[in-house]
């Protein structure tokens, strides 16, 4: 009996300890959950934030945040040494206009949020294009930027065949010469194939008699060369 009832008593302590081990483990995870884990992530943004990391977010979210403008970047070349510039900002700003890193023209921005400078002068070559806004004595960052590339002398064009009154027999000749790279090309309106180094070619059907062949290359910012010439075809 005395046995048994030792037995017992062991076998209540030890429940007890069970069930306070699982209780203390509860303790733990629920301090961890409040109190450690948020602290470990607070740790975190704030390390971050020393490094910079969310320097863009922080300004972005402050009250005196200001925009940057939006340009509206239809074209990346031209063969005007003049160009107009829009987008868009805040109502009752003003827009800096930068051409290669340099502040050219300020304008108010209209009542409907847009904006144009008008009769921008760009340099021969690459022209990069971006904007910062002010308002009041504070200004933004700078826009994205973007690249208009201008450029107005004619491409090269070569027509090494056919020649000038060449006389074929057969329906189909190919055109063949040379342009300057990233050119278009077209033969009597058709498309030319043109490789990596200015080099092109199209296959042109003939019909009876004397044929008409234009070729014509145009580069990104709308140049073109032309060369005619006549080929006949004697079945």
């Amino acid at each position: 009996m005395a046995r048994s009832r030792l037995y017992k008593s062991q076998e209540k302590k030890a429940l007890q300890k069970t069930i306070l081990s699982i209780l203390g483990i509860i303790v733990v995870i629920i301090v961890l959950v409040k109190v450690a884990i948020p602290a470990i992530v607070n740790f975190s943004l704030f390390l971050a934030t020393l490094r910079g990391d969310s320097t863009t977010s922080l300004s972005k979210n402050s009250p005196n945040y200001i925009m940057p403008p939006i340009f509206a970047f239809t074209f990346s070349a031209t063969n005007s040494a003049v160009v107009n510039l829009s987008g868009t900002a805040q109502g009752k700003e003003q827009v800096i206009l930068y051409v290669n890193n340099s502040p050219v023209d300020t304008i108010d921005v209209k009542d409907d949020g847009t904006f144009v400078f008008k009769n921008v002068t760009l340099s021969p070559g690459e022209n990069t294009i971006k904007g910062k806004v002010k308002k009041d004595n504070k200004t933004s960052d700078f826009s994205d930027s973007f690249t208009i590339t201008f450029a107005n002398k004619a491409p090269t064009l070569t027509v090494d065949t056919p020649h000038e009154g060449d006389i074929v027999h057969q329906s189909t000749i190919q055109v063949y010469g040379k342009t300057d790279p990233d050119d278009n090309v077209t033969v009597n309106g058709f498309i030319a194939i043109v490789d990596n180094n200015g080099q092109y070619s199209y296959n042109l059907a003939l019909t009876p008699g004397d044929n008409q062949v234009r070729i014509i290359s145009q580069d990104s910012a709308g140049n073109q060369s032309e060369r005619d010439l006549k080929v006949t075809y004697n079945q």
